[in-house]
């Protein structure tokens, strides 16, 4: 019988795919593997920074995972870590001092010599001429709020949560130019203004030269106008919680309360990169978006997966981080390492790639009969497929290892048939090229005439 070859190396550059199209070829399966224009290269894990892992002197103590605890934030001057209720000065050798108690930090401003930093039910500050951080209490100079950030050298603040000069929740607020100071006078720099979303403002966050202010029910910016603020309204959707956004200066992603996946940049204008299927069945509530500055991810964890976006590609990987960091020529961060996935047969620190139903137009039996990969690695490669014969969850067949030339015999025969490859024991350096695979079309009871797929049937 006649063999047909199906070339999928574009495909598993592509990265997940953003939108199920039932009549492309799509990549399903992108774990550990960061998919770029020429090939898909072995996920390099950060430095578990906090337990000695990252070749620098010094021996910090662990951190146990309290989701979404411990968080960084890395300054100008210092970097901290929050964590449960404390907050914690990193040093330069990677050992902590406990500075404050805090309840749940949720957001920090930096301003170099000086630091904010915004919990549930109190916001700490830093006193420069003592060197010490303590919790304010909240007057008509300086209110209570929830989120906070650093714009030009003015505190802007939002979820407003004292008695502040009528603010509220839906409101955000900033303080006069050039210091830490909320009170309204004739100058008119100090300032508030309710968004037009019914709920809370949840993050402020500068991008370009506005703040962006994401909502439970909206997304908008404001903007420098004479002494005060501007205000332009970008979105009625609003964000998942207090930790779906991140990025910075130069562009943000976030999750909406639909699962769906935006970017925005300096030019203000949100662009839906879609990727509903793989955030949907995330839990809402537990997940935090992370920015990696120096390979420009973003990743979105909820302690069960993990998915990052990056150079327009999306993929998940084998570790639950709750912060990252580049410090030092470094790439470390806290995370622990995802649960084993049993049911399709790989562990958390493998390497996998699954395509979506091949020759999907076709309902009629096919026949998957060779896997062919080009690729560079070191470990053991394995050869796989899935299968259905009719709608609803594929049945995974064992791993195959393959041959010196990395090809497997596969001869799997279902309505619908998956391509699957996995790299065990990898190196950083280890990448995948091309897949390619080969078919025949032994059913033919409903052709009658020539096809794309089986031009010789008759």
């Amino acid at each position: 019988m006649r063999e047909y070859e199906r070339n999928l190396s574009k495909v598993i550059l592509q990265g997940l795919r953003k939108i199920r199209r039932p009549q492309e070829d799509s990549l399903v399966e992108c774990y550990n593997g960061v998919p770029t224009e020429t090939g898909v290269k072995a996920y390099e894990r950060p430095g578990q920074a906090l337990d000695g892992d990252c070749g620098i002197c010094g021996c910090p103590p662990n951190f146990p995972i309290v989701w979404p605890y411990p968080m960084t934030f890395v300054g100008a001057d210092a970097n901290y870590l929050a964590y449960n209720d404390e907050l914690f000065l990193i040093e330069c050798n990677w050992s902590v001092t406990k500075i404050a108690d805090i309840d749940c930090l949720r957001d920090f401003a930096d301003f170099g010599d000086y630091a904010v930093f915004a919990g549930e039910s109190q916001v700490i500050v830093k006193d420069t001429e003592h060197e010490t951080y303590g919790a304010i209490l909240p007057d008509d100079s300086f209110p209570e709020f929830h989120t906070c950030c650093n714009f030009n050298g003015q505190l802007v603040v939002g979820d407003v949560t004292s008695s502040w000069n009528s603010a509220t929740s839906q409101s955000v607020g900033w303080s006069n130019i050039g210091v830490a100071d909320f009170t309204m006078g004739e100058g008119n720099e100090a300032g508030h203004m309710r968004m037009p979303y019914r709920g809370k403002v949840l993050k402020v966050k500068k991008l370009g030269k506005a703040v962006m202010v994401y909502c439970e029910n909206g997304v908008a910016r404001i903007f420098p106008h004479e002494q005060t603020f501007g205000l332009e309204e970008l979105m009625d959707v609003g964000v998942l919680n207090y930790f779906s956004v991140c990025g910075d200066d130069r562009e943000h992603m976030f999750l909406d309360t639909s699962f769906n996946l935006w970017r925005i940049k300096e030019d203000g204008k949100p662009e839906k990169i879609n990727c509903q299927e793989w955030f949907e069945d995330m839990s809402a509530g537990l997940i935090i978006a992370l920015f990696d500055p120096g390979k420009r991810h973003f990743y979105f964890s909820d302690h069960q997966k993990t998915f990052v976006y990056g150079d327009d590609r999306l993929f998940e990987i084998g570790i639950l981080p709750t912060s990252l960091m580049n410090l030092n020529y470094y790439f470390t961060g806290t995370w622990e390492e995802a649960d084993d996935n049993d049911n399709c047969g790989f562990t958390a620190s493998d390497f996998v790639l699954g395509i979506d139903t091949v020759n999907s137009r076709k309902r009629s039996i096919k026949t998957l009969t060779l896997l062919e990969a080009d690729a560079d690695y070191e470990g053991n490669m394995f050869l796989s497929s899935g299968y259905r014969y009719k709608h609803g969850e594929f049945s995974a067949r064992p791993w195959t290892l393959a041959t010196d030339e990395s090809t497997a015999r596969m001869q799997m025969s279902a309505s619908d048939v998956r391509c699957r490859l996995k790299l065990e024991d990898y190196s950083e350096t280890d990448r995948v090229v091309a897949l390619t695979s080969r078919w025949q079309f032994p059913d033919n009871r409903y052709v009658r005439s020539y096809s794309n797929d089986n031009p010789a049937a008759s």
